[in-house]
This record gives C-alpha cells, structure tokens and sequence, in this order.
C-alpha cells in the first residue's frame, strides 16, 4: 500500500477515540485530516455534518447539539480515502481538570503521601463505565502540538487502582454523573511543581528565576503540549488546583493577574467566553506565605463572572503540601458546577465578607452566603472557656501595627442541650471580634497565622476563608 495514501487517509483528532464523551445540548466541534481539497461526511447517530479538508489537508465541522445518552454509538469520519471510527462514543458533560500535583494526586496508589485516604475502598466497589477520564500525557513543548495518544478509561476498579486515575478529577465526575444521570467525561492535564505561567496559552511573561530553563516551567510549555492537543474539544468548562508554585514571596502578588490571563487564554483556545472556572483555594500547609496567595484567589473569583472558588482551609495538613482528602475538594467544586451550570437551587459559596464596622473597640463582620454559623474546634476547647475562641484564627492590631489573637463573641449553645461541650452555634450572621490588648482596633485578618485552619462554616458546612481589613484605609481583602 501507498505510504502516502496511509498518512493522508482521513483521520479523527487525537480526542476522538474509542470510549470518547461528546458535550450534550452544544453544536460539537469535531476535526482531523484527509487528503487536501477532500469532502468528509463524519456521522454520529442521527446526526450528520460535512465540510472539505483545507490545503493542508485539516478539517472541521460541527455536528448539531447532541441529547445525552448512554448509548455507546460509533463517530465515524468518511471520505473517498477511507473511514475513521471511534467505538463507544456516549453523550453528557465534558470538563477539564487541570493543575500542578494536588490535581493529579491518584485516586490511589503505592505511596501513602499521594493518594486519596479513600481511594482503595472506593477503587474496588465502584462501577461506573459512564464515567470516563483521558489523561493528557504530552510533555512540554515550545509550539502547540496537534497529536496525544489519548485513551478514554471507565471508573471501573481496574483502573481506578492503577495509580492512574486522579482523585479530584474522579471524586467530581462520579459526583456529577450521579447527580445528573448523564455520562461524565473528564481530560485530565497535571504535573506536579508547576507554575501558572506554563498553563497560560500565548504568555508571554518571564519565567520565575528558578524555573529558568526547565522546559515544563517555561511560559505556555504544558499548556502547547498537554492542552492544544485537544483544542476546540467542546465542553462545558474547567477545575483547577493549582498555586503551590506560585505561592513564594515576591510571586504571589501577581497571582490574581495570571489566574485573568489563564481563563482569558483558555476561553479563547476553546472558542467560548463564557467557560467557566471553578478553582480550589489552596489549603495551608505551613508556609506562611498561603494566606497571601489564598487572597489573590478569592480576589479572581470575585473578580470573574464565571469563576468561583472552592474553599478548603480546613481540609489542609501541616506536616504535607498534599493533604490526602481529595473528596471534600472535588464535592466542593462540583457544587458550583451543580449551582451555576445545572440550575440546582443548593448552597455552594463558602461565607464572603460583605461589610464590617468598628463599633465600642470590636469589629463588627457581616458576610454574603451565610444564614447561620457553626463553629467546629476538634479540640472543642473554647466549648468550655469561651475566652479560648482565640484559637479560631482572628487577629486585630492597633495603630502600632503589634497582632493580638483575638476572640470571637456571640457563641451560644445549642437549644435544650444542658452539656457545656456542645456550644458551637452564634447567635444571628454578624460576627464580634476583639482582642483585650487593642481597645482601639484598625486591623483585623483571619486564618494568617499558625495553625491557618479554618474552623467557621455556614449552615450548609462550608467554611470561611482567609481575609484581611484595614480601617487606616477603609479596605478589605480576601
């Protein structure tokens, strides 16, 4: 047979493999190549689109908005230089997971640090072949690349213990399939230790200096090689963890900037404006460098319409950057996907600070997304000295600048319950903090110091995270 014949012989894209997941209810990007000038017919079900591959010999079409279906049915591409066939293809809700090793921990795996404390109980039980992940496996790459030998997995337990399923990018899916009843399929694209910039499509900003010639550190590097692989890929948007590399001092000031021009670059990679990004906030690990970085993050959330942060400041472990519950990170995420894509009518912001006062030497704090508080302290020590609340993280500073911890008022116990043990609950939204030592209070931040772990949730678990006040200015962030 003709060697020429075989390379121009029509071609599906890299993503359009057996096993693959079509986005439901939006027109279908679908590409490859053929001999140049050719016609393709490429057939789906029902549906049927054709178009004439370009001087190059690429092509591209749309097929007509799909309905979701779990029905394995084959994509096929046809021209007179043969047909191309991808088995299996189901129909539902296509995301992106992406980031540094927090994204790609494994559900489970040989190394007790990096898997999910969960994922051999769950490995072995869990049978769902319409909830498909492909990894993105590239490497770096100066230009972006147009192939990847990818393969669609079912969460099937074969898989799922492999140490190469990841467990955020799992933990969501199986939520969002149950949820829905649809099949989920999820790209996943993560390497541990990167910084942003290496994801941000175009960049053009200068490595960190200690990034300085590692090639998947370099600006747009994993994003041409991992990424633009499966560009125009139709889905419905994006998870992201991603920031340990970019949480250093003199790096993290600039991170609510790169978290714009990331979005900005994959929304117009992806032809849609509107892709949404829902993000982990970092969870504290030590450094005290996070609170900074954790600021930024909720300062892009706030700043985009289409993003929203998942807040996890109380999910973190002290003694590893890769706390090893990966479950309450995913449900977090995929509540705002639930809220904000699917119309559910649920809770899935974590307590805002809307507004505050200085009112007798106490800060008065009101917060969006809270209709009541709680207050858990697995040492359950201010239950039975209610001067002890300064172990839940606030500090307030005077004129002078010195941090005291501080208390938090309004706790009270739960009605009818005579044990002292079980106060945890505050009366009304507004919070009272005061620190004895400041009767003249300017500053106010929460979770900037040791142990940085948040303990205050709304009515629905989902906890407050890190900001910071300062009256001298009449500002607020975080």
């Amino acid at each position: 047979m003709n060697l020429a014949l075989l390379i121009a012989a029509v071609r599906l894209a890299a993503p359009f493999t057996d096993g693959a997941v079509l986005q439901r209810e939006r027109a279908v990007a679908v590409w490859g190549t053929a001999e140049p000038g050719e016609s393709v017919t490429v057939t789906f079900g029902g549906a049927r689109a054709e178009t004439s591959a370009d001087a190059s010999g690429a092509w591209r079409l749309a097929l007509p908005p799909l309905k979701a279906s779990r029905s394995g049915r084959p994509l096929v591409a046809s021209a007179k230089s043969g047909s191309a066939t991808a088995a299996d293809v189901v129909v539902g809700e296509v995301w992106i997971a992406a980031g540094q090793s927090n994204m790609g921990i494994p559900l489970w795996g040989e190394s007790p640090r990096a898997r999910d404390r969960l994922g051999g109980i769950v490995g072995q039980i869990t049978h769902r072949r319409d909830m498909r992940t492909a990894n993105l496996d590239n490497a770096a790459s100066e230009t972006p690349l147009k192939d990847e030998r990818i393969r669609w997995r079912a969460a099937e337990p074969e898989f799922l213990l492999s140490g190469q399923a990841k467990a955020v990018a799992t933990w969501f899916g199986l939520t969002l399939e149950r949820t829905l009843d649809v099949p989920v399929g999820i790209f996943c694209a993560q390497v541990g230790a990167t910084c942003i910039e290496t994801w941000i499509p175009n960049c053009h900003e200068p490595p960190q200096p200690r990034h300085a010639g590692v090639p998947h550190q370099l600006p747009s590097r994993l994003f041409n090689g991992k990424v633009a692989p499966i560009v125009p890929y139709t889905v419905r948007g994006m998870i992201w963890y991603q920031g340990e590399s970019n949480s250093g001092e003199g790096v993290w000031q600039s991170y609510c900037t790169r978290m714009h021009q990331l979005i900005d670059g994959w929304r117009a990679a992806f032809g849609d404006a509107r892709m949404p990004i829902y993000f982990a906030q970092l969870a504290p690990w030590g450094s005290p460098t996070v609170p900074y970085i954790q600021c930024e993050q909720a300062r892009f959330a706030a700043e985009d319409p289409y993003a929203a942060l998942a807040v996890i400041c109380d999910a973190g472990n002290l003694a590893d950057i890769h706390p090893n519950d990966k479950q309450v990170v995913a449900l977090r995420l995929a509540l705002h996907a639930l809220r904000r894509d699917y119309g559910y009518d649920i809770v899935a912001d974590s307590p805002t600070l809307s507004k505050w006062r200085i009112d007798g030497g106490r800060f008065m704090l009101s917060f969006d997304h809270v209709k009541s508080w709680g207050v858990y302290d697995p040492d359950w020590a201010f239950h039975r000295d209610p001067a002890k609340t300064t172990h839940l993280g606030f500090e307030v500073a005077g004129a002078d600048g010195r941090w005291f911890k501080a208390r938090l008022g309004n706790l009270r116990r739960l009605a009818n319950v005579p044990h002292v043990e079980y106060r945890g609950q505050i009366d009304g939204t507004e919070l009272e903090v005061w620190a004895d030592e400041v009767p003249h209070p300017q500053r106010l931040r929460y979770l900037f110091s040791r142990p940085w772990k948040g303990m205050l949730y709304n009515e629905v678990g989902l906890p407050a995270g890190p900001f910071q006040i300062d009256a001298r200015s009449n500002v607020s962030g975080g």
